[in-house]
C-alpha cells in the first residue's frame, strides 16, 4: 500500500501569511505513480524534492560535462559518470581514480591499464570488458557484473566484489588481497588469481595456541 505524508510549508504572501499543505502518496515498491494534492508551484518544488530524496530506486543522471573531459582527455578523477554509457568505449589507461561509475554501461569497454583506484563501480556493467593490468585497488564493485571480463593481471587488492557476477571472467594474475570475494569473505594476503579465504583463529585442524 502507498505510504501518504503531509508537508505543511509557509509561503510569504503580500497581504498575509499562509500554509500550503501537500500531500504525497508514495509506492514503496517505486513503482506506479506519485499522487500529489496541493497548490500551485509549491506542489511543483516539494515533488521535486520528494522526487530526488524519498522514491526508491530512482537512477540519477551522470555529469555531461565529466563525460566530455573523459573523451576529450582520457582522465576525469573524482567525477561523476554514474549510470554513463561507455560501452565499448576505448578507455585503455584511462585516469578514473575515485569516479563515480555506479550502474554505468562498461560492457565490451578496453580499459587495460586504466587507473581506477577507489572508483565506484557498483552495479555497473562490465561483461565482456577487458581490464586486464588495470588498477582497481579499493574499488567498490558490489553487485557489478564482470561475466566474461578480463581482469588478468589486474590489481584488485582491498576490492569490494560482493554479489558481483564473475562468470567466465579471467582471472589469472590478478591479485585479490585483501579483496571482499563474492560470497562476502576476504581473501587472503597473498591471493592471485583465485581468492584463497582468510584463514580464522582456531579454524585449522591443528592443535589452537594451548595444546595443552
Amino acid at each position: 500500500m502507498p505510504r501518504c505524508g503531509i508537508w505543511v510549508i509557509k509561503v510569504p504572501d503580500v497581504e498575509k501569511s499562509r500554509s500550503e499543505f501537500l500531500t504525497v502518496c508514495i509506492n514503496p515498491s517505486g513503482r506506479g505513480r506519485v499522487a500529489v494534492k496541493g497548490n500551485n508551484m509549491i506542489s511543483v518544488l516539494c515533488l521535486t524534492f520528494v522526487v530526488l530524496f524519498l522514491v526508491p530506486g530512482m537512477s540519477y543522471p551522470f555529469a555531461q560535462k565529466d563525460l566530455d573531459k573523459l573523451k576529450a582527455s582520457g582522465e576525469c578523477t573524482w567525477c561523476d559518470l554514474q549510470n554513463a554509457d561507455l560501452a565499448g568505449t576505448q578507455l585503455s589507461g584511462a585516469k578514473l581514480s575515485n569516479t563515480t561509475l555506479s550502474g554505468a554501461n562498461l560492457s565490451r569497454a578496453i580499459l587495460s591499464g586504466a587507473d581506477l583506484t577507489s572508483a565506484r563501480l557498483s552495479r555497473a556493467n562490465l561483461s565482456g570488458a577487458n581490464l586486464s593490468s588495470a588498477y582497481l585497488h579499493g574499488a567498490n564493485l558490489r553487485d557489478a557484473n564482470l561475466s566474461k571480463a578480463n581482469l588478468s593481471g589486474a590489481n584488485l587488492s582491498g576490492a569490494n566484489l560482493s554479489y558481483a557476477t564473475l562468470s567466465g571472467a579471467d582471472l589469472s594474475g590478478a591479485d585479490l588481497s585483501g579483496a571482499l570475494w563474492t560470497d562476502g569473505t576476504k581473501c587472503a594476503e597473498g591471493s592471485t588469481g583465485e581468492c584463497k579465504k582468510e584463514s580464522r583463529p582456531g579454524s585449522g585442524s591443528g592443535p589452537g595456541p594451548f595444546p595443552f
